[in-house]
């Protein structure tokens, strides 16, 4: 395979904070001095942002708005970015490898650009990427390739030269959908690893069993 560019998602794949994402409405009730009810982040897990604030103030009678508890969440989210969150172990392995082959990177999140930034340069590996881009900043999510070819274009490379490292299972089948070469990592907070595996061009329980960028055919599979 020909690879001329990456683009990387970032949580769960980049940084270690998908566990904060799942428990943040768990986080942000009991910082609010309540208690929050079972099963809460299961159920904020498949709501919009809107739609989670909007159950928090219903289920938990918080006087503020929507808007306001939407700024207050995100203040939780943001402060772990710029305090506390953590890479993926052995990241820096792959992103040295990558750049020393000079081969460009961005990062493709869902994410806000601006947090995207604080992470990145918590974790000192900001220097490594040319742009970020985020689902809001393109119009679309990850259930459509806009922002992996909104990536792609700016690191000026083809679909089938340019790896995409995803972690979950719908945003790796958008990217293995638009013909990209997909690189499935694991992460904890995706139970469907059976399907990655299946969607890998290369699998990776971590990223110490990172391959190198040099295999030979786009349609053989490498799972290690």
């Amino acid at each position: 395979m020909n690879i001329k560019g990456a683009i990387f998602d970032m949580d769960g794949t980049l940084v270690d904070s998908m566990f904060m994402w799942y428990g943040l409405g768990n986080i942000y009730v009991e910082r609010r001095g309540k208690e929050p009810k079972p099963g809460l982040g299961d159920i904020l897990s498949r709501m919009s942002m809107r739609q989670a604030a909007e159950h928090l103030k219903e289920v938990y009678g918080f006087e503020e708005s929507p808007e306001e508890l939407i700024r207050d969440i995100y203040r939780v989210m943001e402060e772990f970015y710029m305090n506390e969150v953590e890479e993926k172990p052995g990241i820096r392995k792959v992103l040295d490898e990558l750049k020393e082959a000079g081969i460009p990177m961005c990062v493709a999140s869902a994410t806000d650009s601006y947090m995207i930034e604080y992470a990145l340069e918590r974790v000192g590996i900001r220097e490594y990427f040319q742009s970020v881009f985020c689902c809001r900043q393109v119009g679309e999510g990850k259930h459509s390739d806009k922002i992996y070819q909104v990536a792609r274009e700016s690191l000026g490379t083809k679909v089938e030269e340019t790896l995409v490292f995803e972690d979950a299972l719908h945003a790796a089948e958008t990217a293995k959908r638009a013909g990209f070469p997909l690189v499935a990592v694991w992460d904890e907070s995706e139970p469907e690893q059976e399907k990655m595996k299946e969607l890998g061009t290369i699998y990776l329980e971590n990223y110490d069993q990172w391959p190198g960028i040099k295999f030979s055919c786009a349609t053989e599979k490498k799972h290690v």
